[in-house]
């Protein structure tokens, strides 16, 4: 059975992940499956968020979103990588293209194939995913769930700017600086601060956890 359909038929479903409805195996290395995304349909279907990055920008002449609208969209990623941590399972491939958005704002992961499950606090030393974290460049063991924490906020980075903010090994293995913004987006100070924690190069300065992120005050409230 595809990876993909073994995580799915663990979870409860979450407003948040794509639905798993049915599946059946048609040839022995083949599989007919069935997704629902909760009423998403052919219109309410917005796109993937890379798409819609793209789009937003060029129809307003800016480089990503506003601080409310990035804001709205890390929150629910935010819960749905906390629904899957409360079952240990990581998606590992989190991304721009695996994450779909409705015209009404909702966000919802896809693309599950990478996903695994783990024990809490065990360690990891393969390098797995698009966007990869600095410990994953220096052959040492790591743990899932403070890499996912640099990974999402990669993501919440390319809201605001549509790039990551630091796409060379040799400069994320560095101390890091500030976080840098165009001069027509800048989020304000208590983002910047939660985006820096986030972006620690040290894996053991970041929030150990996904619900450390959401107990802060910012990310709580619109």
């Amino acid at each position: 059975m595809p990876r993909e359909l073994v995580i799915l038929r663990k979870i409860l479903p979450h407003p948040n992940i794509i639905t798993l409805l049915y599946w059946t195996k048609i040839r022995p290395e083949e599989w007919m499956v069935a997704f629902e995304f909760h009423g998403y349909d052919s219109i309410g279907l917005k796109s993937n968020l890379k798409d819609y990055l793209n789009d937003v920008a060029t129809s307003r002449g800016t480089n990503g979103l506003k601080e409310d609208e990035s804001k709205r969209i890390m929150r629910q990623l935010l819960l749905a990588c906390s629904h899957l941590e409360s079952y240990g399972i990581y998606h590992r491939n989190l991304k721009l293209d695996s994450i779909v958005i409705g015209i009404d704002g909702t966000v919802k992961l896809i693309d599950f194939s990478l996903a695994v499950e783990t024990k809490e606090n065990e360690q990891h030393i393969e390098k797995v995913g698009s966007i990869v974290p600095p410990e994953m460049y220096g052959h040492v063991t790591y743990r899932l769930s403070t890499a996912q924490i640099w990974v999402l906020e990669t993501i919440f980075y390319q809201l605001f700017e549509r790039i990551e903010p630091f796409r060379k090994e040799r400069v994320i293995c560095k101390a890091l600086g500030p976080v840098m913004f165009s001069k027509y987006n800048r989020p304000s100070k208590e983002c910047v601060e939660l985006m820096e924690w986030m972006l620690d190069v040290d894996p053991n300065r970041r929030p150990q956890c996904i619900d450390d992120v959401l107990d802060r005050e910012w990310i709580r409230h619109d």
